[in-house]
């Protein structure tokens, strides 16, 4: 068992083991350096969070697209995907699928010489005639989608948290956060914050030598004192904003005029009612 630290996982409570680095961001989003050393996460909570939530939310949800757009690959060093094979009509209790949503594609990196460039598998070519008449993909934010982008965003923003404040995460105003990160929910969302930049942030920088410097996403989680010391996450990543109030599940919703950036950046809340 050497190497083991036994602690408090911020998750599930449990004494661990924790014999592997936990990535705050994921590595499969270029991610080296924003990391808790063997302790805050136990194994299988990683393996959990791993699985479950950052697989589906960096190749099936909205974020994935920017990861094939820069070729992030896995910590395995595999291309990325961003898959919208059509989901089985809502065959769970939370509901993925949408008739308005465009599915039938996969897309992968472009192995040119051009940026910006992107490759297209078509799976339905009904679908795809009608995207190109449109000259747009449309994506729609179902319900599975926003619980499992709001839990990718809970479970970095308490781990943001631990690091910064260590045992304070525990405090009570967020166990329904860490609840609704690690185990979900069957009825009622978390509402998420959703804005567009208006300077995307997605880009290559060459350092001079043989290797490039990606810039996908960024981040910032503060406290707004004025609207009950609400503790607001962002994460930015290529041209949109994704946020999520950490220790209130529904508060204000006049709490976004409060999170208009210098640059006159703005979000706005995606939620639903219940589902069941």
């Amino acid at each position: 068992m050497g190497g083991v630290i036994v602690g408090k996982c911020i998750f599930c409570n449990s004494e661990g083991p924790f014999t592997t680095i936990e990535h705050i961001i994921p590595e499969s989003l270029g991610n080296t350096d924003d990391i808790l050393e063997r302790d805050g996460v136990c194994d299988s909570c990683q393996k959990y969070f791993g699985k479950e939530i950052e697989q589906y939310v960096l190749s099936k949800s909205c974020l994935g697209f920017y990861r094939v757009l820069l070729n992030i690959k896995t910590k395995k060093n595999r291309e990325p995907i961003f898959d919208l094979s059509r989901p089985e009509k809502n065959s769970g209790k939370i509901p993925s699928y949408h008739p308005r949503s465009d599915y039938g594609l996969k897309f992968f990196p472009y192995n040119g010489d051009d940026a910006n460039r992107i490759e297209v598998e078509i799976v339905e070519d009904e679908r795809f005639n009608k995207m190109l008449a449109d000259n747009k993909i449309e994506i729609v934010m179902t319900p599975y989608m926003v619980v499992n982008i709001g839990r990718f965003l809970g479970k970095i923003a308490l781990e943001l948290l631990f690091k910064g404040i260590g045992d304070g995460v525990f405090d009570e105003q967020y166990e329904a956060l860490r609840r609704y990160s690690r185990y979900g929910t069957s009825n009622e969302i978390w509402p998420l914050l959703h804005g567009v930049l208006k300077d995307p942030i997605h880009n290559w920088e060459a350092d001079g030598g043989d290797t490039e410097s990606r810039l996908i996403y960024r981040y910032s989680i503060f406290e707004l004192k004025r609207y009950q010391n609400l503790v607001i996450f962002l994460f930015d990543i290529g041209s949109e904003r994704y946020g999520i109030v950490c220790n209130q599940k529904f508060p204000n919703p006049r709490v976004v005029d409060q999170l208009i950036d210098v640059d006159g950046n703005k979000v706005q809340f995606i939620w639903y009612p219940n589902f069941r």
